[in-house]
């Protein structure tokens, strides 16, 4: 149904074969319209073939409003057979809810400018369109005049080649056997086109006389021939017959008939030629091929004009168009239409415009919206699996003519048709249909699932694993993402498994399998243990003896020099000793600009904390730490070097675990007071860190006395 649509929502309503260029006179009329659109089509309902399971699943747009299906049921035999295969797979296999839209196909360019999102059907341009909201969203069968038209409209809207069918589709000029065998027994050879030239022979002494076209076919069914227009599927294209032909009389008899030149002086020898499509390839033929024709168009796009037609052949000896395959013609008495051989196809000259030859055989097409691959990717598939074979085709038309023959629509027959095929050909369609995986699983193919690599995750449906995101990790067959206990992450995409989640957010350090706050690691830890190590190093520092002092200066340098290299403080990161002399690199390197210089007495606490001495100097020490604390470049290395000396001090049961030992007789180092305060690293005061040794806690049998 045509429908208009008014500013104050009055609608306007035609048949279907009522075309908008019938009516756009009414605009002029109407103030109110401000467009005309085809709203409705017949939505039709069919029974179940394999099962009621239900239909749930739909497309989902980029806006995510969610649509059926919509598959045209076209206005030929052929392809409604295929629109019903695709409507039981869909529903009934894939679980979709469809569409199958009667009125959507009159012709094979039509489903192509819905698909495109176009108003009108027959606008090659495409003038008004609405991309986004589609009235098809795939093609059956399309035929080489949708083909044309698939190419000719605005690159942005042009719909996506899925597949070529595996079978041949012909249109042509047709004419029965008896009509030929009564040719032939007079030696006229009339399925080949050069018995039809008029300055040789007379073959319209073998047809009806022309007369009889307009006494079968009623006034209304007749295409007039003001009305073929440029660009509908029966246009005359007038001006490219004159321009190629030279033949300036268009004139139709009652605005119904064309009589071609060769027999346009004395019309009883024109043989009657009736199409419902490529009227000007008649026309042309006609004048190249000295073909003596009257030509009358049909019109079509319903089942109406379709039976209408098709009755008149059965019941006539005329030339007629006809298209292959097609179950229409195949009658009970088995007769056969014979193909009138015209030359041999010339593409390239009809790509001009040049229509004298016959038709290539052509395979055809299906089309989609350009959306649906990103919209729906199992959809896709499907309508890109979708095929058949000659021999597929031959059988469907014996079997549809067979149900119509016993009575049957035809669209039940369709149906039938459709459905008993798909239940006895089960391996052909089964490749047709994607997969789709559990949670854990992935297809990239559709064909099967694979299992979910570890590091990455698979939702339902999934093409591809996703990583998996800081913070988490995904073993093998995960389905989501699994969150690191709380306050640690991952630090990278990727983890596999929870021994990953080994950093700490916001300031935390990873110990002992959880993040702790590193104020409190200090406070609760580190200190108090720094102040046990300075407190049994100055109570042993009466200990030793030269030997030994000479040895634990060795060890001393050794350990100053190591702590150098791991705390990157040398010479080459930038960093002095106050014993050193600058070399005549540092000079030209730093200029007047001397680098930073180290306090020898402050890096020898450090070293004797790391030996475990008791001697350990902890004013210097608190300024050897203060100052890699508050360089931000060194803290990490401090804090790993730090928390490293504290681990050793955690547990002094520990029999594995190294214990303060006193160091050999050593002078104590310059300036060597024993300070028990670490102000500077603790949060708290310095009444807190003593209280935290008070001689209420208990103590490590290594403790001084």
């Amino acid at each position: 149904m045509w429908s208009w649509q008014g500013a104050e929502g009055r609608f306007l309503s035609f048949p279907r074969g009522f075309r908008i260029c019938n009516i756009l006179l009414l605009v002029i009329f109407i103030g109110h319209i401000a467009e005309c659109t085809i709203v409705n089509f017949t939505i039709i309902t069919n029974p179940p073939c394999l099962s009621t399971n239900s239909q749930s699943r739909k497309l989902v747009y980029p806006d995510r409003s969610e649509h059926p299906v919509l598959i045209p049921y076209a206005g030929w035999g052929s392809a409604q057979i295929i629109s019903q295969v695709a409507d039981i797979l869909l529903r009934e296999v894939m679980g979709y809810s469809v569409q199958l839209l009667d009125g959507a196909a009159g012709n094979s360019g039509q489903p192509i400018n819905y698909i495109a999102g176009c108003v009108d059907p027959d606008d090659a341009t495409c003038a008004q369109r609405d991309l986004n909201n589609p009235k098809l969203h795939m093609s059956v069968e399309t035929w080489v005049y949708g083909m044309g038209r698939a190419a000719g409209l605005p690159l942005a809207v042009q719909p996506t080649l899925l597949t070529v069918l595996e079978y041949d589709t012909y249109l042509g000029q047709y004419l029965w056997g008896d009509v030929v065998k009564a040719g032939s027994a007079d030696g006229l050879t009339l399925d080949y086109y050069k018995s039809y030239d008029a300055s040789q022979f007379k073959p319209f002494r073998y047809f009806d006389k022309w007369q009889r076209m307009l006494e079968l076919l009623p006034r209304d069914y007749i295409i007039p021939c003001s009305e073929m227009g440029k660009g509908t599927v029966n246009d005359r294209d007038a001006e490219n017959y004159l321009k190629v032909t030279n033949d300036t009389n268009l004139t139709c008899y009652q605005d119904l008939v064309w009589f071609s030149e060769s027999c346009r002086q004395n019309t009883t020898e024109c043989v009657p030629l009736v199409v419902q499509y490529n009227y000007r390839n008649a026309m042309q033929q006609s004048w190249f091929l000295n073909m003596p024709i009257a030509l009358v168009g049909v019109r079509s796009g319903t089942s109406d004009y379709d039976n209408m037609y098709y009755g008149v052949i059965r019941r006539s000896r005329f030339l007629f168009g006809w298209y292959q395959p097609d179950d229409s013609l195949v009658d009970s008495e088995n007769r056969l239409p014979v193909m009138l051989t015209l030359p041999r196809a010339n593409i390239p000259a009809q790509n001009k415009g040049i229509l004298w030859t016959g038709n290539a055989a052509i395979r055809p097409r299906n089309y989609a919206w350009n959306l649906l691959p990103t919209v729906d990717r199992w959809v896709t598939f499907f309508a890109s699996g979708l095929n058949f074979y000659s021999q597929d085709m031959d059988g469907l038309m014996v079997a549809s003519r067979l149900y119509k023959d016993q009575g049957l629509s035809a669209l039940n027959a369709s149906r039938a048709v459709a459905c008993d095929w798909v239940k006895n050909n089960s391996a052909r369609w089964l490749p047709w249909i994607p997969v789709r995986c559990p949670a854990g699983q992935y297809s990239d193919s559709l064909l099967d699932c694979s299992d979910c690599p570890a590091g990455s995750f698979c939702p339902l449906n999934a093409n591809t694993p996703q990583a998996c995101p800081v913070g988490s990790y995904c073993p093998a067959n995960a389905s989501q993402p699994l969150g690191c206990p709380d306050g640690m992450s991952t630090g990278r995409a990727g983890a596999f498994s929870v021994v990953n989640c080994t950093q700490c957010a916001g300031g935390r350090l990873f110990i002992a399998g959880s993040c702790v706050v590193f104020t409190t690691v200090l406070v609760s830890i580190v200190l108090p243990l720094i102040v046990v190590v300075a407190v049994a190093a100055v109570a042993g520092f009466k200990y030793g003896t030269r030997v030994g002092e000479v040895a634990a200066e060795q060890e001393l340098r050794r350990k100053v020099a190591e702590l150098r290299r791991r705390l990157r403080i040398t010479a080459r990161d930038g960093y002095m000793l106050s014993t050193e002399r600058p070399s005549v690199w540092h000079r030209l390197r730093y200029g007047a600009d001397p680098p930073p210089r180290l306090q020898q007495a402050e890096v020898e606490a450090a070293a004797r904390l790391a030996l475990l001495w008791e001697d350990v100097d902890t004013r210097h020490l608190d300024k050897f730490c203060s100052m890699l604390y508050d360089t931000h470049s060194k803290r990490p290395l401090f804090k790993d070097w730090l928390l490293e000396v504290a681990a050793v001090l955690l547990d002094p049961r520990d029999e594995g675990v190294e214990r303060p030992r006193a160091s050999p007789r050593l002078p104590p180092p310059i300036g060597h007071i024993p300070v028990r305060s670490f102000s500077s690293f603790s949060s708290g005061s310095s009444a807190g860190v003593r209280a935290a040794f008070s001689p209420a806690r208990a103590r490590p049998s290594w403790w001084p006395g």
